[in-house]
């Protein structure tokens, strides 16, 4: 990867604009490469991160282990996902890396002994136990002091956990890898190369298969959690990590990518919203899950309905896929077919990657049939389910709603290049693809965008998407007329002090003589039941933002205040819950 980008920097000139689809696993950082950084999944999962309420994580944990008896520790799972899978799916490539280590092996005496089921239990223990997808070694230099860490990392685990007597051939394996003392004294340099060649190609394919499309549809105790770069077992970010990754990605990567929907994402970002929103209900969440088991146990026997991990995890996509004119108004039964048959398609996708009942390999359709059973009990406008269903999601999505905003702020004002997948203009509830890839009614955004719109106005009509155009439309104008402010401003987060100072991020961009301060809410739950919308004064009591002295101007409502240090949460946030402002603008 290092060459290639460096191969291709010199071939279109030095400085040219490169992002990396790198995917970063938690605690891996970026390597230093001459490209201006990733395409952004590590700062989606920093963006959902902090609008998930951590205290929720023991109910969530209890719930989840009570409703469908797992809670299995995560990275144990993925370790066993990963075996399966490699057995499963990559027996070939697995083979060919045996192959290399037997022959690699047979040139020394002193670890000609080692078998081939042994060589191949070991590899498959270490790539198993890698905590990342991939390492970079290469033929011409060391190792890179990241690459040994991940290495002896793997091993010692792999011989911690191994169904081997001893741990000789583990050594032999990470003494050819690294050129360490348990490798063979005499190695064929070309044969080693092409062991850590294939080593290499093999482990981030397996992790990808195993994470991504394995793993993210068997453990989902809070499913939206379940992206690409993302550590479900975290269960959110504190905002001071938040705070200081984004003051590391100024210093490193200050150009890169801010996605939070593409492609590859499991469900849309507004989908995403909605369920994060779902850590603040933990009570509620319960309720409707206990509501939906007892219609199933009225409706279904036990052979006639799928398990309830399964059925855990279906609720968790319904909620979070559907669609606003279900939830705000009587819905049109075009609609609510519609939608099921787009839930019909995921059913078949998310059950086949779990392996467990069905695969792509293996399918089992009658389970696949009970499944799409249980969707039509969630759907029936006259069931349980339904009635419980509505109220819940109507009081979701205005939380969801909250969560897209501050999220589409976030990712338009903090170091880095924003990047709108295309259709998230307006909201976003999409599931998995294919469901992500349908067809975008740009006629009707050109249209919205043209009519413009006071946002305090069009949040009060905000199902209908308007708004979150309206905000990217401001922010991008806002970073086209300043864009060293935005490409190189330095990050700071502003000091906060009050009751309400933990349910605000906030923070400063400053180059020069220019400056712009942004405050966005998170985990307002409990606020919003007890107050109406905006929040206003006896919303964010006391709460108080140290705003350089100055006179500011509020980008979203065109308002001016003055700051003498420090400025009320409950002024700037008078008409609106979030504000993005420019000194002496």
């Amino acid at each position: 990867s290092e060459g290639y980008v460096e191969e291709l920097q010199g071939a279109v000139g030095p400085g040219f604009y490169i992002v990396v689809e790198k995917i970063l696993e938690p605690r891996e950082r970026l390597r230093d490469w001459p490209i201006a950084g990733t395409t952004g999944y590590d700062a989606l999962t920093l963006l959902d991160g902090i609008l998930v309420d951590r205290n929720a994580k023991g109910p969530f944990d209890r719930l989840y282990r009570v409703c469908t008896g797992r809670g299995e520790d995560f990275h144990e799972a993925l370790r066993r996902a990963k075996l399966e899978i490699l057995e499963i799916s990559f027996a070939s490539e697995l083979e060919g890396l045996v192959s290399d280590a037997k022959r690699i092996a047979d040139s020394d005496r002193r670890t000609r002994d080692a078998t081939v089921n042994a060589i191949r239990t070991a590899l498959s223990e270490i790539v198993a136990a890698f905590p990342v997808y991939r390492t970079y070694l290469t033929d011409r230099r060391a190792a890179d002091a990241e690459d040994v860490e991940i290495l002896q990392a793997s091993v010692a685990e792999a011989k911690a956990k191994s169904r081997l007597p001893d741990s000789a051939v583990h050594d032999m394996i990470a003494g050819v890898l690294l050129d360490g003392a348990a490798a063979p004294s005499r190695p064929n340099r070309s044969l080693i190369a092409r062991f850590r060649r294939r080593f290499q190609q093999l482990t981030g394919p397996v992790m990808a298969k195993s994470l991504e499309d394995t793993l993210f549809y068997r453990e989902v105790r809070f499913l939206v959690l379940n992206e690409v770069g993302g550590d479900p077992a975290a269960f959110g970010i504190d905002l001071n990590a938040f705070y200081a990754a984004q003051q590391d990605r100024y210093e490193r990567q200050k150009n890169a990518l801010i996605a939070t929907a593409t492609h590859d994402t499991k469900r849309g970002e507004d989908a995403r919203g909605r369920l994060l929103a779902l850590s603040e209900m933990p009570e509620a969440w319960a309720r409707l899950i206990e509501t939906v088991e007892r219609a199933v146990l009225e409706r279904f026997s036990d052979r006639e309905t799928i398990d309830s991990n399964d059925r855990y995890m279906l609720l968790q996509s319904l909620i979070g896929a559907l669609p606003l004119e279900a939830i705000h108004s009587k819905p049109d039964p075009a609609l609510i077919e519609s939608f099921r048959e787009r839930l019909r398609t995921y059913v078949q996708k998310a059950l086949r990657e779990s392996k467990r009942h069905t695969s792509w390999t293996n399918p089992d359709e009658a389970y696949e049939e009970r499944a799409r059973n249980f969707i039509a009990l969630l759907l029936d406008p006259a069931g349980a389910p339904w009635a419980a269903i509505v109220p819940f999601a109507h009081d979701l999505s205005a939380r969801g709603m909250l969560n897209g905003l501050t999220r589409t702020i976030l990712k338009s004002t903090l170091p880095g290049v924003p990047d709108f997948y295309q259709g998230t203009e307006f909201w976003d509830f999409s599931l998995v693809d294919p469901d992500n890839r349908r067809p975008v009614d740009y006629a009707a955004r050109e249209a919205a965008v043209s009519s413009g719109g006071d946002l305090a106005d069009l949040i009060r009509s905000w199902p209908d998407g308007r708004i979150k155009q309206r905000l990217i439309a401001i922010l991008l104008a806002d970073r086209a007329k300043s864009p060293e402010l935005y490409s190189d401003g330095t990050f700071e987060p502003l000091g906060l002090r009050g009751a309400e100072a933990a349910r605000l991020v906030a923070f400063k961009r400053q180059r020069r003589d220019e400056a712009l301060i942004v405050a966005v809410p998170r985990l307002l739950h409990r606020r919003l039941i007890e107050l109406d919308f905006p929040l206003g004064e006896s919303g964010w009591r006391d709460t108080r933002l140290a705003v350089p002295e100055g006179r500011w101007r509020n980008l979203l409502t065109g308002s001016a205040f003055i700051s003498s240090g420090d400025v009320a949460a409950s002024e700037l946030l008078s008409d609106l819950p979030f504000a993005v402002a420019r000194i002496g603008v």
